[in-house]
């Protein structure tokens, strides 16, 4: 009887913490994922710059920006997420080539680009606008961002003259004094689940002290793709 009884005890009280154990798991999963309470995950943003009547110097559909981000948001409601991206990429611009042309410097080339690399952070608010089940559904993103340009380069590619051997030469002159270290700017989302098409655009200058007339396109239209 003794034996019964003990067996009895010993067992109900295992199944007590298996059945906490499976419970606080449950809870656990319910509060981590893309429609969950809390997630974090890797992306990737191509965008394209858009042509202004301003901005005739640049080559549209070779200026663009390319950035890869781990984003992190928290839900406040059912309907409303707030959250931080923290990306690094480039910016690129392709310079026309006219013989007018004075910036960034006077002559013809092949291949003349700006670009930076850029270490940006980003605050977000989502409108989750769509049934979701698991997955995020519909949503729609505005944000802030702010970018730290650590590196700015123009580049130069011609058809080389010395060798047949070499048949291009680049020159690159690095730490460029008429870009801006810091630029900033809005951001905006249309989601579907973890695809989004992106809109960013640009308020700060990105030449400094120079005729506006060379300042680069400030909207661009990109695709992003939420890695997950």
């Amino acid at each position: 009887m003794f034996f019964i009884v003990t067996t009895f005890i010993v067992n109900a009280h295992a199944q007590s913490i298996l059945l906490e154990r499976d419970i606080n798991e449950s809870v656990y999963v319910k509060q981590k994922g893309p429609n969950k309470k809390r997630f974090t995950h890797l992306y990737y943003d191509f965008g394209l710059y858009m042509p202004t009547e301003s901005n005739q110097l640049y080559q549209m559909g070779y200026s663009f920006r390319n950035f890869m981000g781990i984003r992190n948001y928290y839900r406040v409601t059912n309907t409303y997420i707030m959250g931080f991206n923290l990306e690094f990429g480039w910016e690129n611009f392709r310079v026309k080539q006219e013989i007018q042309k004075t910036f960034p410097a006077p002559g013809i080339h092949k291949k003349e680009i700006l670009s930076t690399s850029n270490l940006g952070l980003e605050y977000f608010n989502r409108l989750l606008i769509s049934k979701r089940g698991t997955s995020l559904g519909t949503w729609i993103d505005a944000g802030f961002y702010g970018n730290l340009n650590l590196g700015s380069r123009h580049v130069t590619k011609d058809k080389s003259e010395l060798t047949d051997q070499m048949k291009y030469h680049k020159e690159i002159d690095k730490g460029l004094k008429y870009v801006n270290v810091w630029e900033y700017g809005l951001k905006a989302r249309l989601g579907l689940k973890r695809y989004a098409l992106t809109g960013s655009y640009r308020l700060s200058n990105w030449i400094s002290g120079l005729n506006n007339s060379y300042e680069p396109p400030q909207l661009s239209i990109g695709l992003e793709v939420g890695l997950y």
